[in-house]
């Protein structure tokens, strides 16, 4: 309720307040502020049409802990962006800015629907849902981990995540999901064309694993 009652404050300190300022709106806002002042430099209405509570609480996979999130429509996405807030040390309470601005600008759906292998892989926040794959082969399934992802509000991606078993990455979520529960992830995804023409996304790490450095803040958490 207390989220619920304050996170329209910060939004509108964010897109209707002074440029100097907004930085101050964003969890690691020093460390956003470039990112920052790009989005709102662009020629696009960026008013904020509607915000919501989603019904659903995943787990953040790092921390187990809810992960509340909203529904933060625009009038450039009128769709909606994921939007989660965290109160810092200091007792304000502030936006991810990271999974708002990558789910704003359908930065997941761009990258999978590119459908370039050639890409370097990337890092993406994400919801993840332990999926049974039922639309890929027996075969494929057998040595893989498949999960549904998704990046927005309104729906799952429509191209699945998969992870090999016996890979160290594989073993960690494995370990760490159930399926019945939905988690907040950060993925690090190279997209994939299977043989029969499928296209996935590969899991190559997520954060937690230790495996890679996501260079995701925590510092005011």
């Amino acid at each position: 309720a207390r989220l619920t009652s304050e996170a329209p404050e910060v939004l509108r300190a964010l897109f209707e307040g002074p440029a100097e300022d907004r930085p101050r709106q964003v969890l690691g806002g020093e460390r956003w502020a470039e990112s920052v002042t790009a989005f709102f430099q662009r020629d696009e209405p960026l008013t904020v049409a509607a915000l919501r509570r989603l019904p659903v609480t995943p787990v953040d996979l790092v921390s187990g802990e809810p992960a509340v999130l909203f529904q933060i429509a625009t009038l450039a996405n009128e769709k909606g962006a994921l939007g989660r807030f965290f109160r810092g040390r200091d007792g304000a309470l502030r936006l991810d800015w990271g999974l708002f601005q990558e789910t704003h600008d359908l930065e997941l759906e761009r990258f999978a629907s590119a459908g370039t292998e050639d890409a370097e892989p990337r890092w993406f926040r994400a919801g993840l849902r332990r999926s049974h794959g039922l639309g890929l082969s027996e075969a494929f399934r057998e040595s893989q981990h498949v999960f549904d992802l998704q990046a927005a509000p309104g729906g799952l991606l429509g191209i699945l995540g998969h992870v090999a078993r016996e890979l160290p990455v594989g073993r960690y979520l494995n370990q760490k999901t159930d399926w019945r529960a939905i988690y907040l992830a950060r993925l690090l995804l190279k997209a994939r064309t299977l043989p029969d023409g499928t296209r996935v996304l590969e899991i190559l790490d997520c954060e937690g694993t230790g495996l890679s450095r996501s260079e995701e803040y925590r510092e005011e958490k």
